[in-house]
């Protein structure tokens, strides 16, 4: 009895056995018509030079599309950086503001008292 060689291709969709999805792997034409009919491959038809062009233009699209929102994403994590940099200053300035007011008003009541202290001794 002659053996039949003729093996079908498919792509597998979902793993199966030793297969994972997006492996290709050729089976006698029942074992082909087996794993389509349960959905866990799809007969595999090669790309054509076109469609592998069009993969890559979408890939390289997409590779752009990331690209530019880590782009905008870095910017607006710089602008936030600056923002808080202007801020920190700020509230550096203002605590330098209230500690030299601080030390005025210290500063009067001290001569204030000084002075009470030379009215009241003499």
């Amino acid at each position: 009895m002659a053996r039949n060689r003729e093996k079908v291709v498919v792509k597998f969709l979902k793993e199966c056995d030793k297969y994972n999805p997006t492996e290709i792997a050729g089976f006698s034409p029942g074992v082909s018509a087996s794993l389509i009919k349960r959905g866990v491959a799809e007969l595999y038809i090669p790309e054509t030079p076109q469609q592998i062009a069009d993969m890559a233009r979408a890939k390289a699209e997409e590779a752009q599309a990331v690209a530019d929102k880590a782009a905008k994403d870095a910017d607006a994590t710089a602008a936030v950086a600056k923002q808080e940099e202007r801020l920190a200053k700020a509230a550096t300035a203002e605590e330098k503001k209230n500690a030299e007011a601080l030390s005025d008003k210290k500063q009067s009541e001290a001569d204030a008292a000084n002075k009470a202290a030379g009215k009241g001794g003499k």
